[in-house]
C-alpha cells in the first residue's frame, strides 16, 4: 500500500529559495536564527515549505476560531449564548469490548441517557441530577443485540430500541471414521431471524425487553430501528421490514400497540428516522425509498409522514425524488411544532414545515 501511495503521489516542483524567504517573512519567521529554528534549516526545502503552508493555514483557522468563540461566549447581557466550555471527560461505560452502535438522548429536565451495544449486549447508563448511575443491561445475555437507539423524557423516563437475533434451532450431526472412532461434529443453526425490541425506563428502572416488530427472515430488515419520546411519556418506534417503513406507538403507560405501515407501493423503504414534538406529541417519520428502474437504474426518494396527536398517520409525502444516491434522511421537531428534514443530494438539502 505504501508503494502504491508513493507511486500515485504527484511530483511537487522544488520551490525557489526566494519563494521560501517571502513566505517566512510573511509569517513573521524571518527573525535572526535561534536554536529552535535550526531544524528548519536542516529540513529538505520542499518538505519545509509544505509544513510552513499547512502551519499557516492551521494558525489562521485557529485564530479565527478563537476570535469567533470569544465573540460568542463573551458578554453576560440578555440573550447571550451559554458558555462553550466543556467539563472534563468521564467514562460512564467502561469496557474493552467492541462497540456495535451507541446513542445518546437528553430529557426535558437535563437528564442524559446513553445506550451502547458492546460484544453483542445492549447496556444503558443514565445521568440524573448531575450524577451518572450504574450501567444496566437491557438485552438478554444469550441473545445477540446491536444497533441501539434511545429517546428521553423528563423525570428520568426513557425508551431504548434495538434489534436482536432470534436464535432459531440448532441441528448437530456427528461424524465417525471408518473404524468407528469419532471424527467430529457439524452444527448448523436454522430459522435465525431478527426483530426489533424495546425497553422503557421509569423511576423504578428499566423494564424487560418487549417485542416491537415481528421476526424478519432477512438480516437487512429491522437493521437500525429508531425511537422518539414526548414529554408525556408517549413513545414511537420505527423500523423497515419487508420493504416497508413501519411505526408502532406506546402510550405513557401500557404496552406497545400494533405496527402500522407508513409506506406503500413497489418502492423499498430503508433507514427510517423519527422526531416528535415534546409538548404536543406531533410525530414525524422520514425514510429513504429505493426504486429500481429498468432503464435509468436505481433511484432514490425521500418520504415523510406526519402523525397528529391521538390520530392515525397521514399519507406519506414526497420531499425529493429521482435522486441518484442514497439520501440518508434525518428529522427534528422543536417545542413549537416546527419541523425540519435534511437529506443528502449533491450536498445537504432541507425542507421545513
Amino acid at each position: 500500500l505504501e508503494r502504491l501511495v508513493s507511486a500515485a503521489r504527484p511530483e511537487w516542483p522544488e520551490p525557489p529559495a526566494v519563494m521560501e524567504e517571502r513566505i517566512l517573512a510573511a509569517l513573521g519567521l524571518a527573525a535572526p536564527q535561534t536554536a529552535p529554528a535550526g531544524w528548519l534549516r536542516r529540513a529538505p526545502r520542499s518538505r519545509r515549505l509544505r509544513m510552513l503552508v499547512v502551519g499557516a493555514a492551521l494558525a489562521a483557522s485557529g485564530t479565527a476560531l478563537g476570535v469567533a468563540l470569544m465573540d460568542r461566549s463573551g458578554g453576560s447581557g440578555p440573550g447571550a449564548p451559554a458558555s462553550l466550555a466543556f467539563e472534563a471527560p468521564v467514562a460512564p461505560l467502561r469496557s474493552t469490548a467492541f462497540l456495535d452502535g451507541q446513542d445518546l438522548a437528553v430529557g426535558g429536565g437535563g437528564e442524559v441517557v446513553v445506550v451502547a451495544a458492546r460484544a453483542g449486549r445492549v447496556v444503558a447508563v443514565a445521568r440524573i441530577g448531575g450524577t451518572w448511575g450504574a450501567p444496566a443491561r437491557l438485552s438478554h445475555p444469550r441473545v445477540r443485540a446491536r444497533n441501539p437507539a434511545v429517546a428521553a423524557g423528563p423525570g428520568g423516563r426513557a425508551v431504548a430500541v434495538w434489534r436482536e437475533r432470534v436464535p432459531g434451532s440448532e441441528v448437530r450431526r456427528r461424524f465417525s471414521l471408518p473404524g468407528g472412532a469419532p471424527a467430529g461434529a457439524l452444527a448448523v443453526r436454522l430459522g435465525t431471524r431478527w426483530r426489533a425490541v424495546a425497553s422503557v425506563r421509569s423511576p423504578a428502572g428499566w423494564s424487560p425487553a418487549g417485542r416491537v416488530s415481528p421476526p424478519a427472515r432477512r438480516e437487512r430488515d429491522v437493521r437500525a430501528p429508531d425511537v422518539a419520546m414526548a414529554d408525556s411519556g408517549e413513545a414511537i418506534a420505527a423500523y423497515a421490514l419487508d420493504g416497508r417503513a413501519w411505526a408502532v406507538a406506546r402510550g405513557a403507560t401500557g404496552a406497545w400497540g400494533r405496527p402500522v405501515p407508513l409506506s406503500r407501493g413497489p418502492e423499498v423503504a430503508t433507514d427510517p428516522a423519527l422526531a416528535i414534538d415534546p409538548g404536543s406529541g406531533w410525530g414525524l417519520a422520514v425514510w429513504a425509498a429505493r426504486l429500481d428502474h429498468p432503464r435509468s437504474g436505481r433511484r432514490w426518494s425521500v418520504r415523510a409522514a406526519v402523525r397528529p396527536p391521538g390520530r392515525p398517520w397521514e399519507p406519506a409525502r414526497t420531499l425529493a425524488a429521482d435522486l441518484p444516491g442514497m439520501p440518508l434522511p434525518a428529522a427534528a421537531v422543536n417545542g413549537r411544532g416546527e419541523a425540519a428534514v435534511v437529506w443528502q443530494a449533491d450536498g445537504t438539502r432541507a425542507a421545513n414545515r
